[in-house]
């Protein structure tokens, strides 16, 4: 049985002329006030090594998701970042659907929000200012973009799924311990470009994944949706 997690809204992130780039190309304003960010969640009750179990079979099978939608079609889904993230969690029975706004507002109101540095495996990832949206030339165009965490490094790097970039659906990296660098020491991806710079760029935009991140959530099926999957 799905989560009764539907959003009606269906908006695009990005028009299809202003596409963010991937991890392969650089990719832009006085800052408008941007939403409220809710406290990040309480850590969960402690869970029996079988909930454990459950959890992390969940979450590898959002990763398996994810890595099929990057090949595979998206059926009725948009060919865009949201859409994509919402074709990765229908692919396991989570049904979401909406703008990068809506979805960000749809784990808000389920408490699941949260700004730790390592965050779990199928976690989405939210971004502001990925582009200018409103076409204004200013940088104040919060929630642009979502992804979906596929992988988190002993040294915090992120690798995360997404669509609607300038090379199609592809993945990327992000690190938050150093989120202005583009790579480590012995010359590791740590922040791939997210936004594609222009000219008329206001001084002080910035770039980088680890720079425009805002957020992550972790959706979870309720105990009532596990037991009725397993029927």
């Amino acid at each position: 049985m799905r989560c009764c997690l539907l959003l009606l809204l269906s908006v695009a992130c990005a028009p299809r002329a202003l596409r963010v780039p991937g991890p392969l190309g650089p990719v832009g304003r006085t800052v408008r006030p941007l939403p409220e960010r809710p406290d990040p969640v309480k850590p969960p009750a402690p869970q029996s090594p079988r909930d454990r179990r459950q959890e992390q079979d969940f979450r590898e099978a959002i990763v398996a998701s994810a890595e099929h939608f990057l090949k595979g079609s998206l059926g009725g889904y948009r060919d865009d970042c949201s859409g994509f993230a919402s074709a990765v969690y229908d692919r396991v029975g989570i049904s979401i659907s909406g703008s990068v706004r809506t979805l960000w507002e749809l784990a808000s109101e389920q408490g699941t929000i949260h700004h730790r540095k390592h965050p779990e495996l199928g976690d989405l990832v939210f971004f502001d200012d990925t582009f200018d949206k409103d076409r204004d030339g200013r940088v104040n165009d919060p929630l642009t973009h979502v992804a979906v965490v596929v992988g988190v490094a002993d040294d915090g790097t992120i690798t995360m799924a997404h669509g609607g970039t300038g090379v199609g659906r592809t993945t990327t990296w992000m690190n938050l311990e150093h989120p202005s660098e583009r790579k480590g020491p012995e010359g590791e991806p740590w922040n791939n470009y997210l936004r594609r710079a222009k000219d008329s760029d206001p001084k002080g935009t910035k770039y980088l994944t680890g720079e425009l991140w805002v957020g992550f959530a972790t959706l979870r099926p309720t105990p009532d949706d596990r037991t009725a999957s397993s029927r």
